[in-house]
């Protein structure tokens, strides 16, 4: 993992889960400091999609295909360092077979109250806030040449990134630098708001769904801090053979035999 001075706020892989397609998922296990992530709203289902070059190898993620679902984080984003101007980076591995022109990959904060009170990052067409919303005026960002960018992602497993350093947001597709924009501080409410995954939240409420998310969430990783651009790809790179080619990371098994093999070559020598 890139940038290891960072501590991981989320990091959700449903990759492993091994369910049948269609299983509703309650919960799934987060790593990071921000604990359990729970269905609240609607029903998360486990879905699978083939990988982009290979047909044979199917990958599962988070289901939000009914787009109206929503899974809240056990912590607070406040207690997690997300409040106020807090830097941060996401990096998500996503499936969407079509999308409009804002879903919500995750967001903290709240729709509602002055501008830039919220952050939420998409998977959307708008050319002004496809990519990441804050509320109001803003100021948001969308995806680039125009919201364009963000078309070779339809109907692929597609790696979208964002980071934030306390003045600009930085945005990227497949590792690839896509649009960014440099502005004033913002506020994003603190309290008792949490980390959603496959929305936002609508004035506090923990169970709406404003901005749904309608296709599924494989991977995602929320960090405290601000990714470089190399960082970014290096994370793309990291499953890119899996996601994209259906090459399966080696096991844990696997890579104790290559191990012992190594070892055993050493001692040969």
């Amino acid at each position: 993992m890139p940038a290891t001075h960072a501590a991981s706020i989320v990091s959700v892989d449903a990759t492993g889960l091994g369910l049948t397609d269609g299983d509703a998922i309650a919960s799934i296990a987060n790593s990071g400091s921000a604990g359990l992530f729970s269905t609240v709203t609607g029903s998360v289902t486990a879905a699978s999609h083939a990988a982009n070059n290979n047909a044979g190898v199917l990958i599962q993620g988070l289901g939000f295909n009914n787009g109206a679902a929503r899974m809240n984080s056990a912590a607070t984003s406040a207690s997690v360092g997300l409040s106020g101007n807090a830097s941060y980076s996401v990096t998500s591995w996503v499936w969407n077979p079509a999308f409009g022109n804002e879903e919500a990959i995750v967001a903290w904060g709240n729709r509602g109250g002055p501008d830039g009170t919220n952050a939420g990052f998409h998977q959307g067409t708008h050319a002004g806030f496809g990519a990441v919303g804050h509320w109001g005026g803003g100021p948001d960002v969308g995806w680039g040449n125009n919201g364009d960018d963000i078309d070779i992602t339809i109907a692929k497993w597609s790696h979208l990134s964002v980071t934030y350093d306390g003045s600009e947001t930085r945005v990227f597709i497949n590792g690839v630098f896509s649009n960014s924009e440099i502005h004033g501080p913002f506020n994003v409410h603190g309290g008792t708001n949490v980390i959603s995954i496959g929305s936002e939240s609508n004035n506090g409420n923990t169970t709406a769904t404003p901005i749904p998310y309608s296709g599924t969430i494989a991977q995602l990783q929320v960090w405290d801090t601000t990714l470089s651009d190399q960082d970014v790809l290096d994370n793309y790179n990291e499953r890119a053979a899996y996601f994209v080619d259906g090459i399966p990371e080696p096991t844990t098994s696997l890579l104790g035999v290559l191990g012992l093999m190594l070892f055993g070559l050493r001692r040969r020598r």
